[in-house]
């Protein structure tokens, strides 16, 4: 059961926290653009078939302590 989660994170910064975007679970997804995700423990996680989605615009830095990875990318119309 349960619906879907997900989340566009745009022209934002995700800063100094335990991890910066997590997404858990078959049904939950982030859409990243625009953004900069810096100065944490871990800057992206994803568990149990959750995805990252980053349209290839955002500054993921290696001030993370680690960067972790997206899962996958999207193209601009």
């Amino acid at each position: 059961g349960g619906g879907i989660v997900g989340m566009m994170i745009d022209r934002s910064a995700i800063l100094n926290n335990a991890t910066g975007i997590n997404s858990a679970g078959v049904k939950s997804f982030v859409s990243l653009s625009n953004s900069t995700v810096a100065a944490n423990n871990l800057g992206l996680a994803a568990s149990g078939s959750g995805s990252i989605l980053s349209y290839k615009t955002n500054n993921i830095l290696g001030s993370n302590v680690s960067d972790g990875t997206l899962t996958g990318t999207l193209s601009q119309n």
